[in-house]
């Protein structure tokens, strides 16, 4: 199971959420995230942006370092870094994994992010969703196919985390996904 920590939500619903690099912050997300899920840690905690507020990358690579010392998590790592960012992160300690904007579409990552990997024995999560589709909706479950119809209601999903894997458990057999869910939304 895995989730991410940095972005803090607007007080105007129309921007852009910030991806705050306060130690203190971070850690009240890691907390609200394992307390949501029901579980004391996790398998991995991304930093799901570099952060946008002028703190080091040095700084929040130490406190998210700190967390996982503490148990909270068992691998820690970033998305949407440079390799500047993952350098100055990987001073301070390894980077455990890397998830690139890498697609069949956008290949630049394979340039410059992916060898830096191999040669950092990082790992690469991937961005490009393997179910194609059988992802939860993203923010509107109520017109899901973008026709008036909810997901529950077409019959993809179900209100059970349970009954979720049982339909990609039918549908893509042997693969695991494990869902994560914040503010309604899901991931696998």
């Amino acid at each position: 199971v895995f989730t991410k920590c940095g972005p803090v939500e607007p007080e105007v619903r129309t921007e852009e959420p910030l991806s705050t690099g306060d130690p203190h912050v971070l850690r009240e997300q890691v907390i609200a995230s394992l307390r949501r899920l029901g579980s004391d840690s996790v398998d991995l905690m991304q930093m799901h942006w570099p952060a946008e507020d002028d703190i080091d990358v040095e700084v929040y690579w130490q406190a998210l370092l700190d967390m996982k010392t503490e148990g909270l998590y068992r691998a820690v790592g970033v998305s949407n870094f440079d390799t500047d960012e993952l350098d100055r992160a990987e001073t301070v300690g390894h980077v455990d994994t890397l998830q690139p904007p890498f697609s069949a579409i956008d290949r630049r990552a394979g340039a410059d992010l992916l060898p830096w990997c191999v040669q950092h024995e990082t790992g690469v999560t991937d961005v490009v969703d393997p179910l194609a589709g059988l992802q939860r909706p993203a923010k509107d479950a109520h017109d899901a196919a973008g026709d008036g119809t909810s997901a529950h209601a077409i019959g993809r999903f179900t209100d059970s985390i349970d009954g979720d894997l049982h339909v990609i458990d039918r549908r893509a057999p042997g693969l695991l996904v494990i869902f994560g869910r914040q503010n309604g939304m899901g991931g696998a």
